[in-house]
């Protein structure tokens, strides 16, 4: 404790590790998340990873000819912001950190001399700043980011290369044999009309035939009666 209470900018110190590990926190949760959406982009996003997807989607409504995949997911994840900075800032941030320790370090044992302090303090609060930047570097380094930006990337290139437009062709497949099934369906129904309709002047002649055989000849009103039971078949 006294190690603490007589070094120089003490302070500065935990201001400068808690927002290092604290930086180094949210850009790994921020990283975790997208890794899982990545594997589930079926689901309604409202994030980039959404606006990518629709954005694609439309392309291949459109036919349009599609090139440098890879290119446009880069650009993406490079725009993707973290507490609304860019992410590449935020992975940064807990290097920065540690360098701010070392700095901080060194403005103590300037100070020290400046002030005249006792060698052992300017010796404990040089040593506390720098075991603090070097659990900072340790910390960088041991939580890294590589892999999960790989397989991020890895994932949405492949869904938007073979799932999406493979989707989309058995969605095309499925609607032009819908169409084809209602046009089979429309085309036996007119042919049920037209087969209607030949039935029914079959009858007719059958009839007019029929009354010109006999001596006699039908009524208006018979001939009315026969035409409206033939409409009515």
């Amino acid at each position: 404790m006294d190690v603490l209470e007589n070094a120089f900018f003490v302070q500065g110190l935990i201001a400068v590790l808690a927002v290092g590990i604290l930086g180094k926190l949210i850009v790994w949760r921020n990283y975790r998340r997208l890794l899982k959406d990545s594997y589930e982009m079926d689901g309604n996003k409202k994030q980039w990873m959404g606006v990518l997807k629709k954005k694609f989607e439309s392309y291949y409504q459109l036919e349009a000819n599609l090139h440098n995949i890879p290119c446009v997911v880069d650009k993406y994840m490079k725009n993707h912001k973290i507490c609304g900075l860019s992410s590449e800032i935020m992975e940064q941030v807990t290097g920065l950190c540690a360098v701010l320790s070392f700095f901080l370090g060194c403005l103590g044992v300037i100070r020290g001399y400046i002030e005249g302090a006792d060698l052992k303090v300017v010796a404990e609060s040089l040593f506390l700043s720098m075991a603090s930047g070097l659990f900072l570097v340790f910390v960088d380094r041991l939580v890294a980011f590589d892999g999960k930006k790989q397989l991020v990337r890895a994932n949405l290139i492949h869904f938007l290369e073979n799932i999406l437009p493979n989707r989309y062709l058995k969605s095309v497949k499925k609607q032009e044999k819908e169409e084809q099934v209602k046009q089979k369906e429309k085309k036996k129904e007119d042919e049920q009309v037209k087969e209607e309709k030949r039935e029914a002047r079959k009858i007719e002649r059958h009839w007019q035939e029929a009354a010109a055989s006999r001596e006699f000849e039908l009524t208006d009103e018979e001939m009315q009666a026969v035409k409206d039971f033939i409409n009515g078949l």
